[in-house]
C-alpha cells in the first residue's frame, strides 16, 4: 500500500524540497542551515548525493503551495490519478534519492536533521528511490475555484510528487529547478 503526504506546504526562501533528515544531522540553526543549503552549489551537492530533491519551478517563488505526495513500492508503484493526468503542466526527469528510513517534505528553511511539526515526514523502508516531480493546472479544473478566486478543498494540488523505488539503468537529473518553467503561470495556493 502506498504511504502519502497531502497537504498546503509553505517557503519564505523560495523552494519547497523533500530531503532526508540524517543527511541534515547537522542543520540545528541558521548558521548550520547557512552552511549546508544557502547557495545553489550547497543545494546541488545534496542533490546529487541524493539527499535532496527540490519542488517547484525555480528558486524564489515564495508562497503556499498544495502538494500531493505518494510512496510506492515494488508491489504498488505510485502514479498520477486519472484526474491529475488530465491537468499536467509539466514535469520532472526522476531525482535519485536515498533514505535511511524518513522522508521529509517542506520549505527550504525548514530542512534540518529534527524538522519541526510544519514539515510533512513519511516512514519509508530503507533504500534508493526515483522521485518525479509534477506541476498541475489545478485552476484549469471547471468548478474549482471559490468566489474569490481560491482553489475549492476538493481541488487539485499545485505539485504531485511520486516517489518509487529506484528502477534500474535510469539516469537522474542534477538540477536545483526541478522543472522548466511552463508557458503558463502557475496558481499560487493562498
Amino acid at each position: 500500500m502506498a504511504t502519502s503526504l497531502n497537504g498546503v506546504y509553505t517557503t519564505g526562501s523560495g523552494m519547497l524540497c523533500v530531503w532526508n533528515p540524517d543527511a541534515f544531522a547537522g542543520v540545528a540553526d541558521y548558521d548550520s542551515w547557512e552552511r549546508e543549503l544557502c547557495e545553489d552549489k550547497d543545494i546541488l551537492r545534496h542533490i546529487i548525493d541524493g539527499a535532496f530533491v527540490p519542488v517547484g519551478i525555480h528558486r524564489g517563488l515564495d508562497g503556499a503551495f498544495g502538494v500531493h505526495l505518494r510512496v510506492g513500492n515494488s508491489e504498488e508503484v505510485a502514479k498520477l490519478t486519472e484526474r491529475e493526468a488530465m491537468y499536467v503542466l509539466g514535469h520532472s526527469e526522476p531525482y535519485l534519492f536515498k533514505t535511511s528510513g524518513q522522508l521529509c517534505l517542506g520549505g527550504l528553511e525548514q530542512v534540518e536533521g529534527h524538522p519541526g511539526s510544519q514539515v510533512g515526514q513519511v516512514t519509508v523502508p530503507e533504500g534508493e528511490y526515483a522521485v518525479w516531480v509534477y506541476l498541475l493546472a489545478w485552476d484549469d479544473e471547471p468548478g474549482m475555484k471559490d468566489s474569490l478566486g481560491r482553489p475549492k478543498p476538493e481541488a487539485l494540488p499545485d505539485f504531485v510528487v511520486l516517489v518509487n523505488p529506484k528502477p534500474n539503468g535510469i539516469q537522474f537529473r542534477q538540477q536545483v529547478r526541478a522543472l522548466d518553467p511552463p508557458s503558463k503561470k502557475p496558481s499560487i495556493t493562498p
